[in-house]
């Protein structure tokens, strides 16, 4: 199972996510039973210095939630995205 593990893979790859500038947004749904391993995988990028945001919005593992927060997720990566090209700014975003 730990082979299948993205937090396993993480640290197979540590030296490369520290190199390299990745911003990772996670969310699952707070009624979602993997939900509780989101903290941990979240921490486990951070102690390999990627920057994480997080969320727990109300739902379950369904469209619905996918749907309702991919431009949440879109936004966040935007900022990222056009932060490095000049005369544009990355906006605020503030998950949830």
């Amino acid at each position: 199972l730990d082979y299948n593990s993205p937090a396993w893979y993480a640290r197979t790859i540590a030296s490369r996510l520290r190199a390299t500038p990745l911003h990772v947004f996670l969310y699952s749904g707070a009624q979602d039973r993997v939900t509780v391993h989101q903290p941990g995988f979240a921490n486990e990028l951070r102690s390999l210095g990627v920057r994480v945001s997080t969320a727990e919005p109300p739902g379950v593992h369904d469209w619905r939630l996918w749907r309702d927060e991919m431009p949440v997720a879109l936004r966040y990566a935007g900022r990222w995205l056009y932060a490095g090209i000049p005369g544009v700014r990355g906006q605020r975003v503030l998950p949830g």
